[in-house]
C-alpha cells in the first residue's frame, strides 16, 4: 500500500470520493479552524497532498519546513533574479530569434539532463506558530525512458526532476494527432459554454469549452501518466489513463472542465491555455504553450481541500518538454491559518532537439488490377495473428467523436488512428468453432473484442435456417472489455449472432436473435446487404456488409432511416427519438460515497467508462465490412455505443478504415 502522500490525503483532506457534481456549485467548507488545530508538520502534510509535477515529496521526509531548504524566519519573498542577470541565470536577450512552438508534437523529446533555475517559497501558520523557507535556486530534470507505442500513435516519457525535497519521477504521454486528417481549421466538438467554477474569477478567465471526466477516451493531446516520489509506489491517475493537460491542436484560450483520481484522491481541475508562452530560459528565448491548471484536490476524511494553481509551459517543438513551470498549493481560508507553497523554475539554456519520429507505414494505392480477396458465403480458416493500422476516413468534420448531454455536458475528438492487434486465435479441440480477439489500442485507451466463429459445414444448407439458434453457422460477437477492465459476456460467454451463414454476396436479409447481455435481456437486430470491394494497400478484399443493432429488452426497436445508418456509413447516426409515452428516463447511479466520515461538497461525476457498461441502458451499433477471405477480419467499421432511458444522454462514434496490407489466411 502506497506509504507516501496518499496516507497524508486521507489524514488531512476530504472529498466526496469524487469531484465537483456542477460548476454552479460552491464549495462550502471552513478550513481555519481544522487548519489552526494542526502542528506544523501536518499542515505541511496537507499542501504537500496535491500530486502534481515537478515536485512529490515521500511521506517518510516531510517535516515542518521542505526537506533541503533553507529557513529565515524573517524573509518575506522569494528573492527574485536580477534584471541584468547572475551567475545561476544569466541575462537572456529579448532580441534573438526563437524556434516556434508548434500546435503538437510530432516526435519525443531527446534523452538529456538539463539544468533549471528554481525558485521556492514555503509559508506556514498554525498551531505551533509557522515558519518561513526558500528553495535552493538549482535543481536538474532528466528525460528518460522514452517509448513509442506500437504502431507509433503516441509515446511515453519520463521526467526525473532531482531537487532538495528529493527525486520526482513523472511520466508523461503524448497522443499525436494526425495532420492529413486533423484540420487545423475544423473545430472541434465543444462543450456547451457553462460559467467557471466558483475557485475562478469569472473576469479573467474565458468560458468553459470542454469536459473530460475519469475515464474518458485518450484524444490527441498530453497526459500526466503517474507521480512518483523517491521510491515510493507510483501513483497513477485515472487508473493509468492518464489525466489530460492540453489538447492538440493547442491554441490560446483553449479551456477544459476535467476530473482525475489518483492515490485515494480526487482532483477537479479547469485547463486553461494561455496566449503567451515564451520563456527567458538563462540566456536562451524560448517558445511554448503556456497550460494553466487551477481545481482543487480532496480526500475522503475531512473537509479541507487544498488548492493549486499550476502553469505548464510545454515546448512542443522539443516534443512536448516542460521547459518552465510555476505551482502554487494552498490549504487555508485565510493568514492567520493557512499552509503556502511556491515553486517556479525554468530550464536553461536550448534543449536538444526532439527524437526522431519513425518512419510511418507505407500503404500502395489500391487499383482495380489490385489482387482480389474473394468472399465466400462462410469463414473457413482463422485471421491471421497480426497488428493493423486503422484510420479515420479523411472528410470535413470530426467522425470519431464523442459527446454527453446531461448535467455536465462533455464532448471531444477521439485519435484519427486505431492500432488493432488480431490475437489468441484458438480452434476447439473438434474443430467445429475457433475464437479470437482483437485488441484496440486508441491513444493508450484499449478495448479488447472477442469473436467466435461456426464455420458452415460441407454440403451445408443454402441459407440460414428461419429461426436461429444457439450454435448455428455463423459469426457472433462473444464479449467487450473495456478500457476499465470492465467485460460484457453475450449470453454467458457462448456469443451472440452478428452473421449467420451461409452469406449471400447480392442480397440483403434480416434477421432478429435474442440474447443476453451480463444479467440483462438484450435483442439483435441484423442487416445483411449485398457484398463491397474494400481497398487496403495494394489488396482488394471482397467483404460482407451487415449493419448490428444491439439494445436493451427481448423487442427491437424502430430501424433507422437510410440515410441516417444504411447508406451514410461514415456518419453519426441519429438515434430515433423516444416514443412520448416512454416512462421517465432512470436516474443515473450515483458514485458511492466513503465508508465511512462525511462527505465533502465535492462529488465525481459518472466516470465514462461506466456508461460504456452500463447494463441494460446501452445500445450499440455496428456498420461491419467484414472480410471473410481473411479469416473474418474486419476490414472498415462504424460504431455507436449509446445511452437508453437515462437523463445523461452518452453517444460514442468510431469510424476507422483498414490502412495496412492485410494479411491472407492459408487454408
Amino acid at each position: 500500500m502506497r506509504r507516501g502522500i496518499a496516507l497524508f490525503a486521507v489524514a488531512v483532506l476530504v472529498s466526496a470520493g469524487a469531484a465537483c457534481a456542477g460548476p454552479e456549485q460552491e464549495i462550502d467548507v471552513d478550513v481555519r479552524g481544522e487548519l489552526a488545530g494542526l502542528a506544523l508538520r501536518d499542515a505541511r502534510a496537507a499542501s504537500q497532498a496535491v500530486p502534481l509535477p515537478p515536485y512529490v515529496e515521500s511521506a517518510g521526509e516531510v517535516d515542518g519546513t521542505p526537506t533541503g531548504w533553507l529557513v529565515n524566519p524573517e524573509l518575506a519573498q522569494s528573492p527574485l533574479p536580477s534584471p541584468t542577470g547572475s551567475d545561476e541565470c544569466p541575462f537572456t536577450d529579448p532580441r534573438q530569434e526563437v524556434v516556434a512552438a508548434t500546435g503538437a508534437p510530432v516526435a519525443p523529446p531527446a534523452e538529456a539532463t538539463y539544468e533549471f533555475f528554481a525558485q521556492g517559497l514555503f509559508e506556514a501558520v498554525s498551531a505551533d506558530g509557522g515558519r518561513n523557507a526558500v528553495m535552493p535556486a538549482s535543481t536538474t530534470r532528466t528525460v528518460a525512458n522514452v517509448e513509442w507505442a506500437p504502431g507509433g500513435t503516441y509515446y511515453d516519457f519520463d521526467m526525473v526532476v532531482e531537487a532538495p525535497h528529493g527525486t520526482t519521477t513523472t511520466r508523461y504521454r503524448v497522443v499525436l494527432d494526425d495532420p492529413e486528417v486533423a484540420k487545423p481549421d475544423v473545430p472541434r466538438p465543444v462543450n456547451i459554454r457553462e460559467p467557471p467554477p466558483p475557485f475562478l474569477a469569472p473576469s479573467t478567465e474565458p468560458p468553459i469549452v470542454g469536459t473530460v471526466r475519469v475515464g474518458t477516451p485518450a484524444q490527441p493531446g498530453m497526459y500526466i501518466l503517474s507521480v512518483q516520489a523517491g521510491d515510493d509506489e507510483p501513483l497513477e491517475f485515472n487508473g493509468g489513463g492518464g489525466m489530460l493537460l492540453a489538447r492538440w491542436p493547442v491554441f490560446g484560450g483553449d479551456t477544459v472542465q476535467a476530473q482525475a483520481s489518483v492515490g485515494g484522491m480526487a482532483l477537479n481541475y479547469t485547463s486553461t491555455v494561455l496566449d503567451k508562452g515564451q520563456v527567458e530560459a538563462c540566456g536562451a528565448l524560448l517558445d511554448s504553450r503556456a497550460v494553466r491548471l487551477t481545481g482543487t484536490v480532496s480526500s475522503a476524511r475531512r473537509p479541507a481541500p487544498a488548492t493549486f494553481d499550476v502553469t505548464y509551459h510545454i515546448a512542443t517543438q522539443y516534443g512536448g518538454l516542460v521547459i518552465a513551470d510555476s505551482r502554487t498549493t494552498t490549504v487555508g481560508s485565510d493568514a492567520t491559518s493557512s499552509v503556502v507553497e511556491t515553486v517556479t523554475a525554468r530550464i536553461k539554456g536550448t534543449p536538444e532537439p526532439p527524437s526522431k519520429a519513425p518512419e510511418p507505414p507505407r500503404c500502395p494505392t489500391s487499383g482495380p488490377r489490385s489482387p482480389l480477396v474473394a468472399a465466400g458465403a462462410s469463414i473457413e480458416t482463422p485471421p491471421v495473428e497480426a497488428t493493423y493500422r486503422m484510420r479515420t476516413p479523411i472528410v470535413d468534420y470530426a467522425v470519431s467523436a464523442y459527446e454527453v448531454n446531461g448535467i455536465i455536458s462533455d464532448a471531444g475528438k477521439l485519435p484519427t488512428t486505431l492500432i488493432r492487434t488480431v490475437r489468441n486465435v484458438e480452434w476447439k479441440d473438434d474443430r467445429s468453432s475457433f475464437d479470437y480477439e482483437t485488441r484496440d489500442d486508441l491513444g493508450g485507451s484499449v478495448t479488447t473484442t472477442r469473436y467466435r466463429v461456426i464455420p458452415e459445414p460441407p454440403g451445408g444448407a443454402d441459407k440460414p435456417a428461419e429461426k436461429l439458434k444457439p450454435g448455428s453457422p455463423g459469426m457472433y460477437l462473444v464479449s467487450v472489455t473495456h478500457p476499465d477492465g470492465e467485460q460484457v459476456a453475450y449470453n454467458d460467454g457462448e456469443g451472440i449472432l452478428l452473421v449467420p451463414f451461409p452469406v449471400d454476396p447480392a442480397s440483403e436479409a434480416s434477421y432478429t436473435v435474442t440474447g443476453t447481455a451480463g444479467r440483462n435481456d438484450v435483442v439483435a437486430s441484423i442487416d445483411v446487404l449485398p457484398n463491397e470491394i474494400v481497398p487496403g494497400c495494394g489488396v482488394r478484399a471482397e467483404a460482407w456488409r451487415v449493419d448490428v443493432r444491439i439494445e436493451p429488452g427481448t423487442k427491437p426497436g424502430p430501424k433507422p432511416a437510410p440515410d441516417e445508418y444504411v447508406d451514410t456509413r461514415l456518419l453519426p447516426p441519429t438515434e430515433p427519438p423516444r416514443p412520448t409515452e416512454s416512462p421517465p428516463p432512470t436516474p443515473a447511479p450515483r458514485p458511492e460515497g466513503p465508508a465511512e466520515g462525511p462527505l465533502s461538497a465535492l462529488e465525481l461525476t459518472r466516470p465514462y467508462t461506466d456508461l460504456l457498461h452500463d447494463e441494460g441502458h446501452v445500445k450499440v451499433s455496428y456498420a461491419f465490412s467484414i472480410a471473410p477471405g481473411l479469416g473474418g477480419l474486419v476490414v472498415a467499421s462504424r460504431s455507436t455505443t449509446s445511452s437508453v432511458d437515462r437523463l445523461d444522454e452518452f453517444q460514442q462514434n468510431l469510424v476507422y478504415t483498414l490502412t495496412s496490407k492485410p494479411k491472407v489466411p492459408k487454408p
